[in-house]
Formats: C-alpha cells, sequence, structure tokens
C-alpha cells in the first residue's frame, strides 16, 4: 500500500502542522514573485502558461512513475494538464477577460488550460483558476482513467475516489531560451484520499497490479534528480516536483501527437 502525506486526522499532527505552514509560506513567496514579475518588467510579453496535476504515490522511499505516452522514450508521474469546460461561451469569455488563446486548436487538448497570454493578465487568470469555475476542479480522475488503459491496467475506478492537495508549485515565469519565450507552470501535486467508501480496497489493488508492469517503473528521489533509474530508464524532470519545489536539468522537448486511446 503507498504510504500517505495525510493518512488519517490527527496523526503526526505537530509535523504537519509545521509542514503546511512551510508550504503555505512558499506558495505565498510564488505568488508573490508572479505578481511582481507579471505586473512590472513581464507586463506586455507574451507568456506561454500550463497548469497541470501530478499524483504523488510512494512507498518505502520510492516513487511511482509511468511511461509518457507522448514522451514514450520517458517515464513521469500519473497526471496531466487540466480542462476547461467545452460549454459554449467558455472559451470566448478566457479570450475576452484574459486574452488566453489555446495552444492546441483541434481535438479534445483544445479544451487544455494549456496556451498563451500577456502577463498584465496572468494573476487575475491565476485568480480565476483557483476558484475552480468553468474547469475540471481536478484532471486526475480522467488522467488516471486514461493512463490505466495505456498501461493495460484492467480495475474499475470508483466513482467517488477523491485526492488531497500536497501541496502547490508555481515555476516562472521565466525566458526558456530553447523556445525563446517566457513560460509558467502551476503544478498541484495531490495524493489519494483513502475517506471515501472503496477508495482504499481500489488503491490497495492497484498496488498490486502495476508491479511487473513494463509501462511502470519505481524511481527514489535520487534517481529522479539524477534522471534515470538503476536500470537506466530516462525520467522527466518534472518528477521533481513530487517531493522538491523546483525540476532538476534542461527544459523537456515538445510534446510527441499521439492518437486518443479508444
Amino acid at each position: 500500500m503507498f504510504e500517505l502525506v495525510a493518512e488519517s486526522v490527527g496523526k503526526h499532527i505537530i509535523g504537519s502542522l509545521v509542514k503546511r505552514s512551510g508550504q503555505f509560506l512558499s506558495e505565498s513567496s510564488g505568488r508573490i514573485a508572479i505578481i511582481a514579475q507579471s505586473g512590472t518588467y513581464l507586463r506586455y510579453s507574451r507568456i506561454r502558461v500550463s497548469c497541470s496535476e501530478l499524483l504523488r504515490l510512494h512507498r518505502n522511499e520510492r516513487f511511482v512513475l509511468v511511461r509518457n505516452a507522448k514522451r514514450p522514450e520517458q517515464f513521469g508521474p500519473i497526471g496531466g494538464v487540466v480542462r476547461r469546460y467545452a460549454a459554449e461561451g467558455v472559451d470566448e469569455d478566457l479570450y475576452l477577460k484574459f486574452g488566453f488563446e489555446s495552444e492546441t486548436a483541434e481535438g479534445e487538448e483544445k479544451y487544455d488550460l494549456r496556451g498563451f497570454l500577456t502577463g498584465r493578465k496572468l494573476r487575475s487568470f491565476l485568480v480565476w483558476y483557483e476558484k475552480e469555475e468553468n474547469r475540471e476542479r481536478t484532471c486526475m480522475h480522467r488522467e488516471l482513467r486514461e493512463e490505466m488503459a495505456e498501461c493495460s491496467i484492467d480495475l474499475a475506478i470508483p466513482p467517488n475516489i477523491g485526492f488531497r492537495t500536497v501541496k502547490t508549485v508555481y515555476e516562472g515565469p521565466f525566458f526558456d531560451a530553447r523556445t525563446g519565450r517566457h513560460q509558467f507552470r502551476h503544478f498541484r501535486v495531490v495524493e489519494p484520499d483513502m475517506r471515501p467508501e472503496g477508495s482504499r480496497l481500489f488503491w490497495q489493488n492497484f498496488a498490486a497490479m502495476i508491479e511487473g508492469n513494463p509501462s511502470i517503473t519505481w524511481a527514489t528521489s535520487r534517481e529522479i534528480q539524477a534522471g534515470r533509474t538503476r536500470s537506466g530508464e530516462r525520467i522527466g524532470n518534472h518528477a521533481c516536483f513530487l517531493f522538491q519545489n523546483r525540476r532538476m536539468g534542461d527544459e523537456p522537448p515538445a510534446f510527441r501527437k499521439v492518437s486518443n486511446v479508444s
């Protein structure tokens, strides 16, 4: 079974309070830096933004990583980009309020909250995002279902399965010399919530079924920082956010276009 940051209410309460206080200060500092940069010298700069979630599954100092369908040469955490709702008017509203333009114009990915806006709109966009309106409250149900299918894991997901926030990481804004543009990324790291009925049994079965699966590997924090497992498998540097607030190494290459899993 997996080890959780918040296994039960009241457990290790002092350590939890200290951890949460540090997390709050870190996140507040991130918000202040974003406001300062986007409101001053990046005010009229075009910034690529993305809002994503990563699932932290951890046991015996090792993290669960899956083969990335869009970058099949490497492994990374279960997760992906949060999507806005497809309801009429949402896309237009995002453009009118924030000048947000989606990076992809075709398929389901056109709803991804991955796109472009100007620096002066970044703060108000984040305020909208954190209100959880006209978007998925979490993408993890969808991402878990898709990645289980890609890994050939045949296991029914309970309808009431839940996730708890471990931390939020703000990366940037920063200038990416490889692409010649500014980037900003919002990561929410989550873990399973064992309280809903059926959740604990699901994750027990999931942990048993991933053993020996060629599309899944386990890696220590040291291996993740090094970018490779002991057996030589490459690890995406965004996996560092599972246990720290910055990535190691160079910017990742662009995604490969892949067909949807049926």
